[in-house]
């Protein structure tokens, strides 16, 4: 009867451990959802087409308002 209990105490504290031991890792790295995000930017043109219009945001830089690229960057002018 003794044994019987050790070997299910055994068993139990295994099954605690693994649980543990697989909550502790799905918590520890939580993902980053802007990890794999790369900076979204439009040229005017393509503004335009998706139906958006080309504003100036207050920091100096363009961006898409409304439309298909919606709140995207407009890519400077190379010259």
């Amino acid at each position: 009867m003794r044994t019987r209990r050790m070997l299910g105490l055994g068993l139990a504290t295994a099954a605690f451990m693994g649980m543990s031991a697989i909550g502790t890792a799905q918590a520890a790295a939580p993902p980053d959802p802007h990890a794999s995000k790369a900076a979204h930017e439009t040229t005017a043109a393509k503004c335009k087409e998706g139906g958006g219009t080309v504003k100036k945001h207050a920091k100096g830089h363009e961006y898409c308002s409304g439309g298909k690229y919606n709140n995207e960057k407009i890519m400077a002018k190379k010259s």
